[in-house]
């Protein structure tokens, strides 16, 4: 069993509160992933190793944090190096087999959040997001042309098999295939939006809201409440009345709240509350409250929504 610490932030026990959080907590979208990366394919990784290369002493100023001095050898550095088999392209243009991905170790001040050291394993395979290595990197004159490291947000590749541990340490295999295959098709119909015309745009972005995909109608009813076309807050509204699916009905809400029609997502958010509980509700996006000495509950908190990625 892993046991990891999310931090957290506090909102205002109010409507206004609950659904400014939820706004935030749910931008991740697979068409906000998508418009992180560069390249986006299916694979599994083929090879991993650990290369050394010897620096010249140019170089050797500027690759301080990641330099290794030892007596008897030239000063080098080390690269994590995993090479990616791909078996299906989905963003990105399609003129490799095979991608390679690059990490210096031991970097003792990691320049940006992006280079720190994700882990691979050689039995991972599944969704991948990279972006490509710049030139302007202090060790880019060591890498392999092209390299690539994962995108920002991304901690390592989306397995369909994930490796996972019991309460008593013991591993086990969960079967993530289904989530995996649903985020590649919402990408595949992400990244085929006719963006060249509006009003097609529109349209399928309104058929895409009932998509028995969730991803596809997340990112559906996100992009829509960012466009505020008139007549969206209808289509909303009237969704929100009609559909029995609950995870749309909070989706609706939060695309209303989006929309800048405030007083019909407090009413929206008010309905769900009082049909589930509040407490419950809240339970379920994992809220709770901080109680004051009277015991009021005047604060709530949640998970930081700028550490939860892949709404």
């Amino acid at each position: 069993m892993t046991t990891q610490i999310m931090p957290i932030v506090t909102f205002p026990n109010t409507p206004e509160g609950i659904l400014g959080y939820l706004a935030e907590r749910t931008a991740d979208t697979v068409g906000a992933q998508a418009d992180r990366a560069e390249i986006i394919v299916v694979g599994h990784v083929r090879e991993y190793e650990i290369r050394s290369k010897t620096v010249r002493r140019q170089h050797m100023a500027v690759l301080k944090p990641w330099l290794i001095t030892q007596a008897g050898s030239e000063p080098h550095i080390l690269l994590h190096t995993v090479v990616v088999e791909v078996e299906r392209w989905l963003k990105g243009a399609e003129t490799t087999s095979e991608l390679t991905i690059v990490y210096p170790h031991g970097a003792s001040v990691a320049p940006s959040p992006s280079e720190t050291m994700p882990l691979f394993d050689s039995r991972d395979r599944g969704l991948i997001f990279l972006q490509r290595i710049s030139p302007d990197q202090p060790y880019a004159p060591y890498l392999p042309k092209p390299a690539y490291q994962l995108a920002p947000g991304e901690t390592g590749v989306r397995n369909f098999l994930v490796t996972d541990y019991d309460d008593q340490g013991k591993p086990f295999t969960r079967d993530e295939t289904v989530r995996v295959e649903e985020t590649i098709l919402a990408l595949e119909w992400y990244l085929a939006l006719p963006r060249q015309n509006a009003d097609a745009l529109r349209n399928a972005l309104l058929k895409s809201i009932e998509s028995a995909n969730p991803r596809i109608a997340r990112s559906a009813i996100r992009e829509l409440g960012h466009r505020k076309e008139p007549g969206t807050d209808v289509v909303f509204r009237d969704m929100f009345r009609s559909t029995p699916d609950e995870d749309l009905k909070e989706r609706l809400m939060i695309g209303l709240w989006l929309l800048g029609e405030r007083e019909d997502a407090v009413r929206c958010l008010e309905t769900i509350m009082q049909s589930r509980g509040k407490e419950t509700w809240l339970a379920r996006w994992d809220i709770q409250a901080t109680l004051t000495e009277e015991g009021a509950a005047q604060t709530l908190y949640g998970p930081d929504p700028a550490k939860i990625r892949g709404d």
